[in-house]
This record gives C-alpha cells, structure tokens and sequence, in this order.
C-alpha cells in the first residue's frame, strides 16, 4: 500500500474527529471524512486496516510509517486523550460505523462505544524512563509483555482460536523498542518464576530472533513473521501434562520421551489456526532439528535441512535455554554461552547465521 492512501487515512481521520468537537455526526464535513476514510480502506486487499500508535509512531498494519508528519502527530495526539492506541477496521465497515466512530472519538468525556467492524484497543511500549538512556529498558516493559504474551497462550486451546491481533502487536513492540536503541541484553525478560519459564522464554526468542534477523537484513515483513513464529516455537509444550512440564527436577526417560513430542503437536496445532504465517508451522516442528539434519523429531524426508527461520530460531532457542535457570542447573554467562555454541558450528547451528548472532551479541554486551 502506498502512502498517499495512508496520508489521506491520517487526514481525513483528524479532519472527522476535528470536526465532530464543533459540529454534530450529521455534518456535512464528518459525513463526508467517514466515506472517504472507508473509500481509501477499499483500496486494502481485503478492506481491513489496523492503526498502532506506538509511543509517537503510526503503524499501519504493523508497519511503521515514518512520514506521517504533523497530521499523524494530531492523531497520535486525539487518539491518546482517549485512551486509545489501536483501532481495527474489519472487513464490511460502513461509512456509518466510522462516522459514529469519529463522533465518539470527538466527544469530550464519553468513552468510545462498541462497534461490530470496529475494534479498539491499547498497546503499552516502555523502553526507558523520561531522559534515560535509551540503551535501558524499564520493568514495566519486562512485566507488560509477560502479562500480553500471557494472554494470548491462555488462549491456546483444540477449542478457541488463536488471537493473532495479540501476537502482532507483541512483536510489532519488540521489533520498535529495539530499534529505539534499546540494549538487545536489556530487552531478555528474566525469569522470576518456575511457571512463567514458558512464558519469558518464547519472549526471550522471539526478540533473539528478531535481532538476528533485522541484523541479516531481511525485510520487515519477513522479520515480524519469524518474531511470531519464534513466540510460538514452543507452543507444543501447553498441550503436554503440566506435571511434566512444571516437573522441578529431572525428567525421567519416559518423560523426556513425552517432551519431545512437543514439536509435532505444536505444528499440529499451529497448522489449524487460519491467517497465521505458515513459518510458524515450520518453527514449531523444526526447531530441535539441527543443522547436519539430526535432532527431533525425526522426520520422513530427515535429509532435507531446517528451513531458515528454524535456524534462526534455533539459535536463540539454545542460546536463551542456557542463560536461564533451571532447577538442574545454573544459568551460564554470555561468553560460555557463545563459546559452547561455537563448538557446535556447523553440527547443531548453521556457521554463517551463528557469526552473525555472535557479532550481536557481542556488540550488545560492549555497549551495556
């Protein structure tokens, strides 16, 4: 999409709330910013637009727009007095529906009402408290994705769909946050609990991930795919017994044998939820395989080498698994880290993907 459809979105937006203070949802001016703003989402594939206000960025369906200029800053601006950082035009929206949003959104105290092809929301981004340095990274932010990322692997069921709205907004934040110039070693949430290991460590890679990517220089889009797929990389393991999942020592044979199972009930799992990037399918299943094609789960074509993304996820997988602590083991430091992983170059880990993601890290312990 080009951005004069994203300007003319932006404009004819401030135009109707602006307009909507002095006059009422009949006026002539609001009527006609509602239709032109329904008249430009008809120019999306499918007619829907997703609007993030992220701290003072716009991003249109989760990519940044950086020209939005001092239009989009009045938007930034009408849309936070109301609490609101995310609006969701479906399919089917009426240029009736966006006028009565348009309206609400003008209104001085009332908050904005329900709407069947409109949907709002909030998106939390904190990277570093007023005059920091913008290298840190507060614990609100740590706590705010926990809580997010929470919510959406709740919603891990045979029986609900995935809310994948959720999922794109967690990584939408991560990949603006460390293009702020956060500290990529700042941005890994610890883990303050056993029960939220799942949790921080589908995090912790997808952010890894991110870096990895964004740092080989792949297009965004292609970065936010493999951000999702990394956050449910592991999405298997909910549909193991939390008794062995939750286990505090040890796993037994048998045990070890039902986690390694996780894999294929994660692919299997992510295969049936519609929309989603079919690289999520990929990760989940492949990413205990290793690059000289061994690991598991043992596939029928157990030739046919890890697909990129499982690479890259791959590798921070390991790499977040052995700086937290487990009830077996002590949490090692980066530069152990490294070097195990080194020792593995070529066997367990693509060579040219690990240099890169060991240049990264080594830039971010340098500059912490």
């Amino acid at each position: 999409m080009n951005d004069a459809t994203f300007r003319g979105l932006i404009w004819n937006l401030v135009v109707g709330i602006s307009q909507g203070r002095f006059y009422s949802i009949d006026h002539e001016s609001v009527v006609v910013a509602a239709q032109r703003v329904q008249s430009l989402l008809g120019e999306f594939p499918d007619g829907s637009c997703t609007i993030m206000v992220l701290k003072d960025d716009l991003v249109f369906n989760n990519t940044l727009f950086r020209e939005s200029g001092m239009h989009g800053e009045k938007l930034v601006r009408l849309l936070g007095a109301k609490g609101i950082s995310r609006v969701e035009f479906l399919p089917g929206v009426s240029a009736e529906e966006i006028r009565r949003f348009l309206a609400d959104v003008a209104a001085a105290k009332a908050p904005p009402g329900r709407f069947a092809h409109i949907r709002l929301g909030r998106v939390e981004m904190s990277t570093a408290a007023p005059g920091a340095d913008a290298g840190l990274v507060d614990a609100a932010f740590h706590s705010e994705q926990l809580a997010r990322v929470q919510a959406v692997y709740g919603q891990v069921s045979p029986f609900r769909e995935l809310p994948l709205v959720g999922l794109e907004e967690v990584v939408t934040t991560f990949l603006l946050t460390f293009r702020r110039g956060a500290n990529l070693l700042r941005l890994l949430s610890p883990v303050k609990t056993h029960s939220e290991h799942t949790y921080t460590h589908a995090i912790n890679v997808s952010i890894l991930a991110m870096a990895l990517a964004e740092g080989l220089g792949l297009q965004e889009g292609s970065v936010q795919a493999i951000g999702i797929a990394a956050l449910l990389h592991d999405v298997g393991k909910l549909l193991i017994p939390k008794e062995i999942l939750h286990k505090p020592g040890a796993l037994s044979a048998e045990e070890f044998g039902t986690i390694m199972k996780h894999p294929l009930y994660g692919a299997a799992y992510l295969a049936r939820v519609e929309g989603l990037t079919p690289l999520a399918v990929l990760v989940a299943l492949e990413h205990h395989r290793k690059y000289d094609t061994s690991g598991y789960p043992v596939l029928r074509d157990s030739g046919r080498r890890q697909h990129a993304a499982s690479q890259i996820v791959a590798i921070a997988d390991f790499y977040d698994a052995l700086r937290s602590h487990r009830p077996y083991r002590r949490s090692l430091e980066m530069t152990e880290i490294v070097g195990i992983m080194q020792k593995d170059s070529g066997r367990g880990f693509n060579p040219g993907l690990l240099h890169r993601f060991t240049q990264l890290m080594m830039k971010a312990a340098a500059e912490e």
